[in-house]
């Protein structure tokens, strides 16, 4: 769904409100506001990429990395997906974190990966036909690895490095009829590398798709430099 639909959308249900048309049913109401509140993420989300990608264009996006726990980021993304898909008749998703990694510690701006993550789950959603998604996370010595897996119809190899390209949308991706912009993989791949980590794309036609991002470990917090006793002389 494009600016103009999700603009669309809202400014109706807005109207239905004013003009009474929820007929005095609270719950009719509230989905009509809950409709209002999710397009209204949904195009701050879309807006943003466009920002995003303006500001990367011209070499002026800046980060703000931070010290956070992986599965902090993991779970922050996923629950704001869920919220978004509301009452959508969404895909569940499941998160699974290897031993150890839901406590590793990156080095990213949280924003910038959350963002990420999103992008990633929507296209799993928008794609997957409504099939169950997994986000698995793991950790190694010097990285930490991010899945995103679908059961959709999956990705021709050939198509595996195209879809990273800006405003490129794969034939079977028009074909579906959801809609798109062909920018969300690409500012992904860009944010990724920005933040000195990858991704990459696992899957064939009929199989699902897998999504990996890969990024550096923080490294171990140092010890705490002990404190030195006072002096005798002071101490008295």
């Amino acid at each position: 769904m494009c600016i103009r639909d999700r603009l669309t959308s809202i400014r109706m249900f807005a109207e239905m409100l004013e003009q009474g048309l929820a007929d005095g049913d609270p719950g009719r109401a509230g989905r009509y506001h809950n409709v209002i509140v999710r397009e209204s993420q949904r195009l701050g989300l879309l807006i943003g990429n466009l920002l995003d990608y303006a500001q990367v264009e011209r070499g002026t996006r800046r980060y703000q990395p931070e010290r956070a726990a992986l599965g902090e980021l993991v779970n922050a993304a996923v629950e704001t997906f869920r919220s978004l898909d509301a009452e959508g008749g969404g895909a569940a998703v499941t998160v699974e974190f290897d031993a150890g990694a839901a406590e590793a510690e990156i080095e990213v701006d949280r924003d910038v990966l959350v963002s990420a993550l999103l992008n990633l789950l929507g296209n799993a959603g928008k794609y997957g036909g409504g099939q169950p998604i997994v986000v698995r996370a793991g950790a190694g010595a010097d990285q930490v690895a991010l899945a995103v897996i679908d059961r959709g119809p999956g990705i021709a190899p050939s198509e595996h490095v195209r879809i990273f390209r800006e405003f490129y949308r794969s034939p079977a991706a028009y074909r579906s009829g959801a809609p798109g912009t062909g920018l969300g993989l690409a500012l992904v791949k860009r944010h990724v590398e920005a933040l000195g980590g990858a991704i990459a794309v696992s899957s064939q036609v009929g199989a699902g798709a897998t999504f990996t991002i890969t990024l550096p470990r923080a490294r171990p917090r140092g010890p705490t430099a002990p404190v030195d006793p006072a002096p005798a002389s002071e101490a008295a």
